[in-house]
């Protein structure tokens, strides 16, 4: 698992960890490039990748999943509810909202298959609700709106660590 650990707004070390030891750190800012030069260093080293666990963002999902094509990639849990948290603003105002921000917090106790079928029964149940626009004809509810899309954007990735038990995935990069 790796991340980015900031100190301020400026001072960042990428910081990479296996079997709970730092492994490799690096002050630079969280970058593609960097986080190549990260991957080089650890493949010079020795290490050979059998999982990664990361934050979610695109552009580092999409960069392993083309440079390590068979080695699977956990989209941290973490970070997935405290996005819907913050999508939400804390505490939501309407029972979709309560009902979503309620779900998010089962990503840690359930499966694929259960969460799957639960997200698409909140999705089918508010789908109008979710489709309301106001005067200047844009969606209301344009928050929840983004909750839900980062749910679906980051389905194939969020229970990679119970797809492949061998590997003793981490579903939280928080370990860092």
């Amino acid at each position: 698992m790796f991340d980015g650990v900031y100190f301020g707004r400026s001072l960042c070390y990428i910081v990479c960890r296996a079997e709970n030891k730092t492994i490799y750190f690096r002050e630079c800012p969280e970058t593609i490039e960097n986080i190549g030069i990260m991957l080089d260093d650890l493949e010079s080293m020795g290490y050979v990748f059998k999982s990664f666990t990361v934050d979610g963002r695109k552009g580092v999902k999409k960069y392993l999943k083309r440079r390590y094509p068979d080695v699977p990639l956990q989209h941290c849990i973490l970070h997935q509810s405290a996005a819907i948290t913050l999508y939400l603003i804390g505490s939501p105002k309407t029972e979709c909202g309560r009902e979503l921000n309620a779900l998010s917090g089962v990503l840690w106790r359930t499966d694929r298959t259960d969460f799957e079928a639960r997200f698409k029964a909140l999705k089918r149940r508010y789908a109008d609700f979710m489709k309301e626009r106001n005067e200047n004809r844009q969606f209301k509810h344009r928050r929840l709106r983004s909750a839900f899309r980062s749910i679906d954007r980051n389905m194939p990735d969020l229970f990679t660590w119970q797809e492949n038990p061998g590997l003793n995935i981490s579903n939280t990069d928080k370990q860092l």
